[in-house]
């Protein structure tokens, strides 16, 4: 979709750059939440033991097609953790 992304500058917003550039708007994000027990790489990565609690998040970006755009996976430690949700009601018609 973007052939030729990487001879973009990167510095910039990614939002911007897909949309000017590539006509690709994020139109919706998906967000999973869940407890983990972090191991292996991520655990060595944040310097903990393995069986350390975290917070796993995976978060999928949907363009205006709702195919997927971007797809980021994190393991946040369970003493950096501090979140914040505010909602407000929409006037147009809920997407699933």
């Amino acid at each position: 979709r973007c052939p030729d992304l990487l001879d973009h500058a990167l510095d910039q917003s990614m939002t911007a750059l897909m949309a000017e550039k590539f006509g690709i708007i994020e139109h919706r994000a998906k967000i999973n939440m869940r407890p983990a027990a972090l191991s292996g790489v991520p655990a060595k990565a944040l310097g903990v033991a393995e069986g350390t609690p975290s917070l796993y998040l995976s978060r999928t970006i949907l363009d205006q097609y709702n195919e997927v755009v971007e797809l980021d996976q994190e393991f946040w430690r369970h003493d950096a953790i501090d979140i914040w949700v505010s909602a407000a009601a929409s006037l147009n018609k809920r997407q699933e």
